[in-house]
């Protein structure tokens, strides 16, 4: 079924085709005014969606040339690069590394020899120690001060 009939002035009495032409235009107004607002509503919708777009142009196109202009230096840089000088200077350095680590080998073996025979010493003066007996020392001391106190006293005069 068709939502809007079709006028159709089938009456012959002028009254009653006046009276459908009024609510057929009655119904055209109304269909107008939700028209209208549906325009209006779009057209704010297709203010809306240009602001955004023109603020997200207004923010993202000077970053995204300052980001161009960055990628630019980033790649003239790198061509500016001579990846086989690069490789001969590792290569080099590489050397000098080996050279030195090769030179300090000697040194330290004997830096390790030297420790292993302070090691070896101290462990021979701790056993020395440990076998020491305190107390007899402590007697042979007093035994000593016994002997030399008359002597002591026998120079003094």
């Amino acid at each position: 079924m068709n939502q809007y009939p079709t006028p159709t002035l089938e009456s012959a009495d002028p009254l009653t085709a006046l009276a459908e032409i009024s609510h057929n235009t009655k119904i055209q107004a109304e269909h107008a005014k939700r028209q209208l607002f549906f325009t209006k509503l779009i057209f704010i919708a297709v203010v809306l969606l240009l602001v955004v777009a023109v603020i997200s142009a207004v923010i993202l196109i000077p970053k995204t040339v300052t980001m161009l202009d960055n990628i630019t230096t980033v790649s003239e840089q790198l061509a500016q690069l001579d990846i086989d000088t690069l490789s001969a200077e590792l290569i080099e350095t590489a050397e000098a590394i080996e050279t030195i680590t090769t030179q300090l080998e000697p040194t330290l073996e004997n830096i390790n020899a030297a420790v292993l025979s302070a090691q070896e010493d101290i462990t021979v003066a701790l056993e020395k120690l440990k076998s020491l007996d305190l107390e007899t020392l402590n007697t042979a001391i007093r035994d000593l001060s016994a002997v030399i106190r008359p002597l002591a006293s026998l120079f003094k005069r």
